[in-house]
């Protein structure tokens, strides 16, 4: 019985479970994201500078690794056919990573086939993905306002720059400046939402639909 708190995954079309009925061994499945930070030393003074959010205004991370140590009842005749399809199906290729726990949120990453080994009646595949460092929803969220008002827009950890979708012509603003919207779908460079609550105006009788998919840490 495996002591992993994750009982399965799906790696791009790969389910561990329904497709080798395979148990994941390990705990330490899920790896932490490292902060990329910026320390200048300053002679003669005490501690140092931090500039780690001086660039982007937030903290930017390097990737995360996501780990699947998996075991399986097999035979020797049956062991090169799966060998086989986990090389072509996974080795070297990008995919999402759905953990059966978690199924709201994806990991995207590159995956490496780093070991396999069998003996009479049972086999192991060691799996490695280089992850970018965020969990991203699975469902992009999706918010239409169809008329001229204040609004909020709600986010969570990962800044991002939501498409916007206009049916006519009309102004956002946001922070105090305007920006034109035109009909059709667009992007405002500098309208970024931010963690927690995102508060601006419309001036616009059109209706406006706001897209952007949200990541946790």
């Amino acid at each position: 019985m495996s002591n992993c708190i994750y009982s399965a995954a799906t790696i791009g079309d790969f389910h561990t479970w329904r497709d080798f009925h395979a148990i994941i061994t390990n705990t330490d499945v899920v790896g932490s994201p490292t902060p990329n930070t910026t320390y200048i030393e300053v002679p003669g003074a005490n501690g140092h500078i931090d500039l780690t959010e001086t660039l982007t205004g937030d903290v930017t991370y390097s990737n995360r690794t996501l780990k699947f140590e998996l075991a399986m009842k097999t035979s020797p005749a049956k062991w090169p056919e799966i060998v086989t399809k986990i090389y072509n199906s996974l080795h070297g290729k990008a995919v999402q990573v759905i953990l059966d726990e978690e199924p709201t949120h994806y990991f995207y990453g590159r995956v490496s086939v780093d070991g396999m080994e069998r003996s009479q009646i049972a086999g192991a595949v060691v799996l490695t993905i280089d992850c970018e460092p965020y969990r991203y929803e699975v469902e992009e969220t999706s918010v239409t306002f169809s008329a001229a008002g204040e609004y909020t827009l709600e986010n969570d950890r990962m800044w991002v720059c939501p498409s916007i979708t206009s049916t006519g012509a009309g102004v956002l603003i946001y922070n105090g400046i305007s920006y034109s919207l035109v009909k059709g779908e667009q992007k405002i460079s500098d309208f970024i939402l931010k963690e927690g609550s995102t508060v601006f105006s419309l001036w616009s009788d059109s209706a406006n639909t706001f897209k952007y998919r949200k990541g946790c840490l």
